[in-house]
């Protein structure tokens, strides 16, 4: 087929995101718990965390590596589709929402729906800013 790019599987690779993966598990489990702690229930605080750090450590991941370091593959594998994609939780994030919804909470629903994506969008390119910032 024309246009398609085929790769080959790599268990270097897959051992990486696995590493990273587990890595990003472990953190969101202690960040979601402790902020449960902290700050209570009522609210999701936690995966709002969660994934705002992530979009930021992912914005800057993605920036250092194209514009000052370019490690091996395995090193961002590990950091983006492992570390970052276990620590960033879409899943979480639609189970909380849909929680909030069930419960009745439809204006907490609705605002943590809007903060949520903004936090995460404005996360990433403030790490990204942040980068090209310190590069220039």
């Amino acid at each position: 087929m024309r246009g398609v790019h085929r790769t080959e599987f790599s268990l270097n690779l897959a051992l990486a995101a696995a590493v990273g993966g587990a890595l990003g598990a472990v953190v969101r489990h202690l960040v979601v718990q402790q902020t449960a702690n902290i700050f209570g229930t009522e609210l999701p605080w936690g995966t709002f965390i969660v994934n705002t750090i992530g979009s930021f450590i992912l914005g800057i991941a993605v920036e250092i590596f194209a514009l000052i370091w370019t490690p091996g593959q395995a090193f961002q594998v590990m950091l983006t589709a492992g570390l970052c994609g276990s620590l960033t939780t879409f899943s979480a994030f639609s189970m909380d929402l849909v929680t909030l919804f069930e419960q009745g909470f439809l204006t907490k629903a609705g605002i943590y729906l809007v903060v949520s994506i903004l936090s995460g969008v404005m996360a990433l390119l403030a790490g990204m800013a942040l980068i090209r910032a310190i590069n220039t």
